[in-house]
Parts: C-alpha cells; structure tokens; sequence
C-alpha cells in the first residue's frame, strides 16, 4: 500500500525539520491501515517497530511516499516491510525504513489467530510476478515468497 503525506509547520522540530516522532506515527498508522485492508476485520494492534534511523532531515513542504508491504505471515502476527520516501529529492531518495509487526487481538486483547488472505487468482499472479527477480537470484523475501512459489507450483505454472 502507498500513501502520502505533507510536511507542515506543526509538524516541524525546534530546528524546523520533520519530528521524528511524527514520522515515526504516521509510519504506524499508513502500516496499521495497510494490514487491516489486507485482513479485513482483524484487530490489530502493534507489536515492535525494529530499527529506527532517520537517513536524511525533512522540511516542510516536502510530500512524503510512505509504503507498507507485507513481509512476514504468523498464525496470530504480520510484519510490513515500511520505505518513507522524497519522491521529489535529486539524489537519495530514502529517509526511512523500518519493519512494523502487529498482533491480532480479541476483544479481550488476547492473542487471536488471522485467517489466511484469500488471494484471487490474478492478485496471487500479480505478487508472483512482482517477486521473481528475488525468486530467481535465490534472494526469496521469506515465508510469503515461499508460499506463493508453493502455490503456483501446486496450480501448475
């Protein structure tokens, strides 16, 4: 999942760049978002972000690309992979990068498992196909590129 976000002066440190801590919310809530479209109906809530390093100060007016793919399936956890990026910058573009896990919980906040996605044959064929550079230099992403190349050998491609 993709979304954007502009800087703006509330958004600002005392030095006039991008908080950290608000970047570091806006990463949790567009990565939270990009589960629950993935696994509709679920509660989740997060778990661990892992590293945090800021590679390059932000100011405002700059409109950030933050995107959230599903990296790590569990029976009651998932893992996006998240890249915060300036578009717009000359040179590098990357300024943030980190890896957000949430739980599914029940109501009572205990641990609870996550149905399986329910991918249709043309999504599976589209993250297949978006993964084979990694697939074919042996570079697989881990437990999901392994299970989509399980399938499509099981469904004969």
């Amino acid at each position: 999942m993709e979304t954007h976000r502009l800087v703006r002066p509330k958004d600002l440190n005392q030095y006039g760049h991008l908080f950290g801590g608000r970047l570091l919310a806006w990463v949790d809530e567009d990565s939270w978002i990009a589960a629950s479209f993935d696994f509709p109906g679920s509660r989740f809530v997060t778990m661990a972000m892992d590293e945090v390093v800021f590679r390059h100060s932000v100011k405002e007016g700059t409109i950030l690309t933050i995107k959230s793919e599903l990296v790590k399936l569990g029976r009651t956890s998932v893992t996006y992979e998240v890249r915060v990026l300036d578009e717009q910058a000359q040179d590098d573009n990357l300024i943030f990068t980190t890896r957000v896990t949430f739980v599914k919980v029940d109501e009572s906040g205990r641990k609870a498992p996550i149905k399986k996605m329910n991918f249709g044959m043309q999504e599976l064929l589209v993250v297949f196909m978006a993964n084979i550079p990694d697939l074919i230099s042996g570079n697989l992403l881990g437990p999901l590129a392994k299970s989509l190349a399980i399938h499509f050998v099981t469904l004969g491609f």
